[in-house]
């Protein structure tokens, strides 16, 4: 139990950043769930997008607390402007290019959510698919990785 207060008071912000948006994550899904219980359906089934928003949020501390304690990962970072200002620009030409994918090729009507509910449900499964197909698989390949290379310095395998 203490090395867990130690991480945790070591890596301080982190926590406070994934919890921060944990809480807007379950603001997000409960006032869908709320509002339209059905949106949810279509990618998650049966499952109360609550509950699951609930499970996906501690396998994410689990998760965090693990790579932090391995000094393998972090959520926020102080950075310049040059840095912010570059990794925009990259990220402005993928959503270029999904847009000019989306216009010129014809995709189903139903296959997104619509304005207004969009503005909520897009960030809500973001955070789910970010943990479960983002943090989860990194966690495991580290692991596998670091289990399998043993006798190699853990930086030089991330």
């Amino acid at each position: 139990m203490t090395k867990i207060k130690e991480l945790i008071s070591k890596e301080r912000s982190q926590y406070l950043v994934f919890i921060g948006l944990s809480i807007g994550v379950v603001g997000l899904t409960g006032i869908l769930y709320f509002s339209n219980n059905l949106l949810f359906q279509r990618f998650i089934g049966g499952i109360n997008p609550l509950v699951a928003a609930s499970f996906i949020i501690f396998l994410g501390v689990i998760l965090l607390s693990f790579l932090l304690s391995q000094g393998w990962f972090a959520i926020f970072k102080k950075e310049n402007l040059k840095g912010l200002f570059r990794r925009s620009a990259l990220a402005a030409v993928f959503v270029l290019i999904t847009i000019l994918i989306d216009l010129k090729f014809v995709f189903p009507a139903d296959l997104n959510i619509l304005f207004p509910e969009s503005l909520l449900f897009y960030p809500a499964i973001g955070f789910f698919v970010e943990i479960l197909f983002h943090v989860l698989p990194l966690s495991i390949l580290l692991i596998s990785l670091t289990s399998i290379f043993k006798n190699t310095n853990h930086k030089n395998i991330i």
